[in-house]
């Protein structure tokens, strides 16, 4: 994503700057332009690289000029800059972290999807099956507090609904773990899935309800789904409806300030690939996706010159929409909502790198009274 308001000055330092980053990344990575799912990002890199040049060899048309009087935004700006310093590319982790999405040898939508599914189901039975003895050289996390002699009682587990469930096939994984029956195994997101070994559950986005009854599950999980919520209070007042006092809420996210810097930025940018990949979350973009952001959500990334400024632009509006928030905040909220927070599992322990500061929290339901 470039800017627009670059003078040509800033446009020459900066080209020699991306060349010299460039002479970098060829000696660090080489980029596997052929593998399936990344045409369509070379395509789209490619068509961007070729209309900023255009647009700095030629007069600016008169519709160019109208938009350098439009109102200053800065999100878009910040997204969008070559400064070195508000650049990805200015941290080696961010920019091979970045660069392992879109030079993954394998197709980045295999490569998402085995990550997620194995990942999501080995770092859940970390959490399902933990007790005192448990060594952390099992696991890749930092556990707090230290001195817990039990994280979950799976025994206590008879249903279990997954919030944003995508196609299924995490929440079937887990549910087969747990050994429960369909009837008991529930997926919801702002689409239907046609996964058959779960039960889909009509969420209704705008007024953020859930359709189930009072008091039905005893276990909800939610994996990086709350950050792209919009009434964050109504959806949890809905969790806390339908778990039963007592049960627990599994949460995966970000531990992330909602704020101009480059963590937020790396995190906006996998999104980005990711929509323009139409991988993970955005792989149904084009025929069932409805998010909050639906001019962003249906729109089709193909390669497209003609269309590259307005997709550029819907990525923007949807990052723009994102609700980063840090580990504190995000027990803050659940706590306020009626939880008690139970652990907290953060990835590390094994020496691995985590660019996206993910994390675990278990929270357990209080009792109502």
């Amino acid at each position: 994503i470039t800017n627009k308001k670059n003078t040509n000055t800033e446009n020459r330092s900066n080209t020699s700057d991306c060349q010299h980053n460039e002479m970098r990344v060829k000696r660090t990575i080489t980029i596997n332009q052929n593998a399936p799912g990344m045409g369509r990002i070379f395509s789209q890199a490619w068509t961007s690289i070729s209309l900023n040049k255009a647009k700095h060899q030629r007069p600016a048309s008169h519709s160019e000029k109208k938009i350098t009087t439009k109102k200053k935004d800065d999100f878009a700006d910040w997204m969008c800059t070559w400064l070195i310093e508000q650049s990805l590319w200015s941290s080696k982790d961010y920019q091979n972290a970045l660069l392992t999405y879109i030079a993954a040898q394998t197709s980045l939508n295999k490569w998402e999807d085995n990550s997620r599914i194995n990942r999501r189901l080995q770092d859940l039975k970390v959490i399902f099956e933990f007790n005192s003895t448990f060594k952390s050289s099992n696991h890749p996390f930092q556990v707090t507090p230290s001195n817990l002699k039990q994280i979950v009682d799976r025994q206590k587990i008879k249903s279990y609904f997954d919030l944003g469930c995508g196609d299924g096939t995490i929440t079937a994984g887990i549910g087969d773990y747990l050994g429960l029956s369909k009837e008991n195994l529930f997926g919801g997101d702002v689409y239907e899935g046609q996964n058959e070994q779960i039960t889909y559950v009509k969420i209704n986005e705008n007024q953020s309800t859930i359709d189930l009854p009072s008091n039905r599950v005893d276990l909800i999980t939610s994996f990086v789904t709350f950050h792209h919520i919009d009434q964050l209070e109504t959806s949890l007042s809905e969790l806390v409806r339908i778990l039963r006092p007592g049960g627990y809420l599994i949460v995966r996210e970000h531990d992330c300030k909602n704020e101009h810097a480059l963590r937020a930025k790396y995190l906006n940018f996998v999104h980005a690939i990711m929509m323009i990949a139409k991988v993970g979350e955005f792989a149904n973009s084009s025929s069932n996706h409805n998010t909050k952001n639906e001019n962003a959500s249906h729109e089709d990334y193909e390669n497209n010159a003609n269309t590259w400024l307005t997709q550029k632009s819907s990525i923007i509006e949807y990052t723009r929409s994102i609700h980063y928030r840090t580990c504190a905040e995000w027990q803050q909220k659940f706590e306020y909502a009626g939880f008690h927070h139970r652990a907290t599992l953060y990835y590390g322990a094994d020496g691995s790198n985590n660019p996206q500061k993910l994390f675990y929290a278990v929270y357990q339901l209080d009792k109502r009274y």
